[in-house]
């Protein structure tokens, strides 16, 4: 997937975050990302929207546990904008919070509570019930 971003769009994203949820999303590797967010909520670990966009240490190659929420959020705004609303994003100057003026009409804020609304609704009952722990557990260290 990075080797198909600069073809997708040759402007390097001012929130990488962005791209590292891209290359997550697509990274084939089966991870639920919704569920990997709630579970970081759930555990105290979640980083908020607004900390996710100027966290340097989000990196696809590196980590997992920022790119997950990162990959939560760009099947988001994918659902949301669709693809050519997420490559306007992508390649935004705004800064976030008018950026996500411009295309949601609210704040960050309440940009990040539709998103974890919609990240819930978006892990399949299965993954929600109660069993195997170790199923249930992070893994992206």
């Amino acid at each position: 997937m990075q080797w198909i971003l600069p073809k997708w769009s040759p402007v390097a994203p001012r929130y990488p975050f962005l791209r590292h949820g891209l290359i997550a999303m697509f990274d084939l590797s089966g991870q639920n990302y919704h569920q990997a967010t709630h579970l970081l909520l759930d555990s105290n670990q979640f980083i908020s929207l607004r900390r996710l966009v100027i966290d340097t240490a989000v990196n696809s190659n590196t980590e997992r546990l920022q790119t997950a929420e990162a990959a939560s959020f760009v099947a988001f705004l994918m659902a949301y904008k669709g693809p050519n609303g997420l490559k306007q994003m992508y390649e935004s100057d705004l800064s976030f919070d008018s950026l996500m003026r411009v295309e949601f009409g609210t704040a960050v804020d309440t940009v990040q509570a539709i998103w974890l609304t919609f990240a819930k609704k978006n892990v399949p009952a299965e993954l929600t019930a109660k069993g195997d722990e170790e199923e249930h557990s992070l893994n992206y260290t």
